[in-house]
C-alpha cells in the first residue's frame, strides 16, 4: 500500500511539472505563469485538477478544422470582400482613431446598414420569431444557452415547421452553456433534416462540460443572410422575464440589415466550420433589399469577433482601445465587471484625462461567485472617481459601451477577463450621432432605475460577503 502511495505522489508530482512547463510556455500573462507555478509546487493535489480545467490558453482544433476547408473559406470571404467592397465606408481624418480597430476586425466598417435597439426579450424574441416565419431560404441558429422550455420549444417547433418547407437550418449551440438541454429536444430537430451541432471544446470527447474555457458566448440569428440579430438574450424564459427567479430580466439586442450581415455570417461559417469541418450552403454576394429604408442607415457600422484563436486579443483591444480613445464620456453596463489590471488603469486614466466613466451593474446577481468578484473590483475602485451603479429593478444582462458622442460598442461580450481573451464572443461597432442618442436615452432610463455605489454601502455589506469578495477576486482571470 506504502509503495502505491508513493507512486500516485510521483504521478502528481511529474504531471504537476509538465503543467509547470506548460503554464510557462503558453500562458499569455507572466502573472499567470507565475500563480500557475506556485500553485502546482505548493498544492499540486488541488491545483492540477484546476489546471485541467482552466489552464488551457490556446484552442489548436479550431485552426486545425478550418484548415480542413481552407481553400473553400478563403474563397468564400474573397467573395464577400469583394462584393461589400462598394459599401466599405473610408474613415475620415477625424475618425482614424477608428483604424484601429478596423485592423482587428475581418472586413473593414461599412455603410447603407439599419440597426435596430431591442429592448429586453419581449421586444427582441417577436421580431426574431417574426423574421424566422417570413425566411425563405435558410436559417441561422447560434446560442450560447439553449433550454427546452416555453420559448425553447417556441422556437423548437419553428424551425422544424420551417424545415419542412424546404429551408435549409444551421443550429450550432454550446455544449457547458446548453449542459442541461436534454436529447429528445435535439432528436426532434435533427429528424426534422435540421442540421444541428454542439460547439465543444475537447479534441477526444463528443462533449466537455468540465473544460470552461473557449465556450463559444455568442448570440446569433440570421436569415437569408439579409437579417441579423445580435445581444445579450439566449433562447430561456429568464430572457422573458418568465421565471420565478428573475421577475425583472434586463437586456439588449441588436436587429441589423445591410452589409454587416453577411460579415457576421462569416463569423458564424467558421464556427460552424470547427465542429463540421463543412462548408454551410450559404448567400455570399450582398444585394440591397428594396425595403431597407437608406435614411435610417447608421453612418458605419464595424463587426468585431473575437476569440481565443487569434494571435492578437481582438476583445481586449477593442474594449482597450476605446476607453483609451474616450474624451468626454464612458459608459458601461454588464452583468459582470471583472476588469484586469489593465483595464483597471485603462479607466483610471480616462478619469485623469476629465472622461465622465459611469458602471451599471446589477445589484440582483445570477452568479455567486461573479457577484463576489464584481463586489471586490468596484470596493478597489470606488475611489478613483468611477461612478458605480446598482441596476435595481431585477437582472441586468445587456453588454454596452458608450464612448463620446458617437460611438457604441454592444453585442455579447462581459466587462470580464473571460470575454476578453477566452470566449468566443461578437461585437458590433455602431459609429452614428443618431443611434447614440437612442443608445444613451436607452440608458439614462436604466440608471434612474439605479443608484449610486457609495463606500458606506459597500461597508455595510455582511462579513462573510468581505471576506469571500477578495477571494473571489483571485479568480477574475477566468471569470
Amino acid at each position: 500500500m506504502e509503495i502505491f502511495l508513493e507512486l500516485i505522489l510521483i504521478l502528481i508530482y511529474l504531471f504537476a511539472f509538465i503543467a509547470i512547463v506548460d503554464a510557462i510556455l503558453h500562458s499569455r500573462t507572466s502573472q499567470g505563469a507565475i500563480a500557475w507555478t506556485i500553485a502546482l509546487i505548493t498544492i499540486p493535489f488541488l491545483s492540477l485538477p484546476c489546471y485541467m480545467v482552466f489552464g488551457r490558453r490556446t484552442y489548436d482544433k479550431y485552426l486545425e478544422a478550418r484548415q480542413h476547408v481552407d481553400a473553400e473559406i478563403t474563397h468564400t470571404a474573397q467573395i464577400l470582400k469583394e462584393s461589400i467592397q462598394p459599401y466599405q465606408y473610408p474613415l475620415t481624418n477625424q475618425e482614424q482613431q477608428l483604424q484601429v480597430l478596423e485592423n482587428l476586425a475581418p472586413l473593414p466598417f461599412t455603410h447603407s446598414n439599419n440597426v435596430e435597439l431591442l429592448i429586453d426579450g419581449k421586444e427582441a424574441f417577436p421580431a426574431i420569431l417574426e423574421s424566422l416565419k417570413n425566411a425563405k431560404k435558410y436559417i441561422i441558429i447560434q446560442f450560447y444557452i439553449v433550454r427546452h422550455d416555453n420559448i425553447g420549444h417556441k422556437i423548437q417547433q419553428l424551425l422544424i415547421d420551417r424545415a419542412a418547407e424546404g429551408l435549409n437550418i444551421y443550429f450550432l449551440y454550446d455544449s457547458l452553456g446548453s449542459f442541461e438541454l436534454n436529447d429528445d429536444y435535439i432528436d426532434k430537430m435533427k429528424q426534422a433534416g435540421i442540421k444541428v451541432y454542439e460547439f465543444n471544446s475537447t479534441r477526444f470527447f463528443k462533449s466537455n462540460r468540465f473544460q470552461i474555457n473557449f465556450r463559444n458566448h455568442r448570440k446569433i440569428v440570421i436569415t437569408d443572410g439579409e437579417t441579423a440579430y445580435i445581444g445579450g438574450l439566449n433562447i430561456g424564459d429568464e430572457y422573458l422575464a418568465a421565471v420565478p427567479e428573475f421577475p425583472v430580466w434586463r437586456d439588449t439586442h441588436l436587429k441589423l440589415t445591410g452589409p454587416s450581415v453577411k460579415i457576421i455570417q462569416l463569423a458564424f461559417t467558421e464556427d460552424w466550420i470547427a465542429v463540421t469541418r463543412t462548408l454551410p450552403k450559404l448567400d455570399w454576394r450582398f444585394t440591397p433589399r428594396k425595403n431597407d429604408n437608406k435614411t435610417h442607415c447608421v453612418k458605419s457600422l464595424l463587426v468585431l469577433p473575437s476569440g481565443p484563436v487569434s494571435t492578437l486579443e481582438v476583445g481586449t483591444f477593442s474594449f482597450l482601445h476605446l476607453i483609451n480613445s474616450a474624451q468626454k464620456r464612458l459608459w458601461i453596463a454588464s452583468p459582470y465587471f471583472i476588469p484586469d489590471v489593465t483595464m483597471r488603469s485603462a479607466l483610471q486614466l480616462a478619469i485623469l484625462r476629465g472622461v465622465e466613466v459611469k458602471v451599471l451593474i446589477p445589484e440582483v446577481p445570477d452568479n455567486l461567485l461573479n457577484q463576489l468578484s464584481t463586489f471586490a473590483h468596484v470596493n478597489w475602485m470606488i475611489n478613483t472617481g468611477i461612478q458605480f451603479y446598482f441596476y435595481e429593478p431585477g437582472f441586468m444582462h445587456q453588454k454596452i459601451l458608450l464612448a463620446d458622442k458617437d460611438h457604441c460598442f454592444l453585442g455579447t461580450a462581459n466587462f470580464a477577463n473571460r470575454s476578453f481573451r477566452l470566449n468566443f464572443e461578437i461585437s458590433i461597432l455602431v459609429s452614428d450621432g443618431d443611434f447614440a442618442k437612442k443608445t444613451e436615452n436607452m440608458l439614462k432610463k436604466d440608471f434612474e432605475n439605479s443608484h449610486l455605489i457609495t463606500e458606506k454601502e459597500l461597508r455595510s455589506k455582511p462579513l462573510y460577503f468581505r471576506v469571500l469578495s477578495p477571494i473571489a477576486r483571485l479568480f477574475s482571470p477566468v471569470l
